[in-house]
């Protein structure tokens, strides 16, 4: 049974998004106590974006001091980073609590997957190791019951 539950949020509704197949590669790849799910932004209303939707009400939203990390990946030699800066800012605009570390930018992501998995060990481990510093954060929070 899993004592952290994540929700992973790919920005993108294309069949065949390179980000939701990292997405997809990090769920298989966690430890068994670490659960993520994976939301369909696609269920949003037209014209609203994730973290619009997930900050109302302002100031009182579920996103509010919970902690939350953020990785890019692109099929560009420069990975989305610099849409790294412009997440940043609209989550910290939500009171979120965006968890410190290296900026995970999966740089020519197209090379790094085959058959729907990101194959590419080092992009992988780089990215694994965010999602532990997440849910390090979380378990330090809320701390599991010996």
């Amino acid at each position: 049974m899993a004592d952290v539950r994540l929700l992973g949020i790919s920005g993108s509704i294309r069949k065949g998004s390179f980000n939701t197949m990292v997405l997809k590669t990090l769920r298989e790849r966690l430890a068994p106590a670490v659960e993520l799910t994976l939301f369909d932004i696609g269920r949003l209303p037209h014209y609203k974006n994730a973290i619009d939707w997930g900050s109302r009400p302002a100031f009182r939203s579920v996103m509010k001091a919970k902690p939350m990390a953020f990785m890019t990946a692109s099929m560009s030699a420069i990975g989305g980073a610099r849409a790294q800066s412009q997440i940043r800012e609209a989550l910290l605009s939500t009171l979120a609590e965006v968890v410190n570390g290296p900026e995970v930018i999966i740089t020519l992501v197209h090379e790094k997957v085959q058959d729907g998995r990101l194959v590419d060990e080092a992009a992988l481990r780089f990215a694994l190791d965010a999602v532990a510093r997440l849910t390090n954060v979380i378990r330090q929070r809320s701390p599991v019951p010996a």
